[in-house]
């Protein structure tokens, strides 16, 4: 029994006088560099779209211009390098009396997606 309560005693005191190297190891040590902070994705502006079908009354290849003409009104839309184009490659393969839908930019008339509409 004596025996039991040394070796008991001698690894308590063991453990007690290594606690406070390791610690101190440990706070020595260099304070790890913090995480780079992730940089917040740029916010683009918010393009409202709006959609539009109708019959092409006017193309003007020079202005890069399209009108369109629906039921409900009448368009001059621009046309840039961002617009894109189905089932045509280029405002040159639009004209007059074509059937067309798509997208434009409310803020700027400025076509989104131009879709040629296959001839019945």
């Amino acid at each position: 029994m004596k025996l039991t309560f040394l070796s008991s005693a001698f690894v308590a005191t063991l453990c007690l006088t290594s606690a406070p190297i390791t610690a101190h190891a440990q706070a020595a040590a260099a304070p790890a560099a913090p995480a780079p902070a992730m940089a917040a994705p740029a916010k683009s502006a918010a393009v409202k779209a709006s959609q539009f079908g109708g019959k092409v009354v006017a193309v003007d290849a020079a202005a890069n211009t399209i009108e369109v003409k629906s039921h409900k009104h009448d368009l001059k839309l621009t046309v840039d390098a961002s617009t894109k184009y189905k089932n045509a490659t280029a405002l040159s393969d639009f004209a007059v009396g074509d059937k067309v839908s798509g997208s434009y930019s409310k803020d700027t008339n400025t076509v989104c997606l131009l879709t040629k509409k296959a001839a019945k």
